[in-house]
């Protein structure tokens, strides 16, 4: 899990789009679906009002954009399904879930990547959203009782990462 500053550091949209096309747009190798690729255009998607509205804010939806490559590639496959709309093109949809840490507060990232039938088009990262995890006392804590370092990906479990997560057939 990534520990991020309390804020994501752009002064505005067109600088994240810039700094985001710059760094981020390439191919990520994710272990579970292989190479998935993060284009501009995902880019401009993932920087729109609708896409940013569904992260619990602003700031958390940009701070999850300066490590969303290695999101993906450490984050958990956690279904996988047709599209909804019956794309022909579309193989299928893929929900990544993983983690950040901002201020304290634990993040749940859900990435939703699309496989085509063409095998010569890529895999995409298509959008995103951050919401944030309540975990329970103790689980994150500089204490003695903890063995585990405040930085360990033990130190959120799998159904903690996946709880409140509803099925493909609600509005995600």
């Amino acid at each position: 899990m990534y520990q991020l500053p309390k804020t994501h550091g752009f002064k505005n949209f067109s600088e994240a789009r810039r700094w985001a096309k710059e760094n981020i747009v390439g191919s990520v190798q994710q272990p579970e679906i292989g190479e998935v690729n993060i284009s501009g255009t995902a880019v401009d998607k993932y920087l729109s009002q609708k896409a940013v509205g569904k992260s619990d804010s602003k700031n958390v939806h940009l701070s999850a954009l300066h490590v969303l490559p290695r999101i993906i590639e450490e984050s958990i496959v956690s279904e996988i399904h047709a599209d909804k709309n019956n794309n022909e093109n579309l193989k299928d949809i893929v929900r990544l879930f993983g983690a950040i840490e901002i201020d304290c507060k634990v993040f749940r990232v859900k990435t939703t990547v699309k496989r085509y039938n063409n095998e010569n088009e890529k895999t995409k990262a298509y959008s995103y959203e951050v919401k944030e995890i309540e975990l329970l006392d103790g689980t994150l804590g500089d204490d003695q009782s903890n063995p585990l370092p405040r930085t360990s990906n033990n130190s959120i479990t799998v159904a903690k990462l996946l709880q409140n997560i509803e099925s493909r057939n609600s509005n995600d």
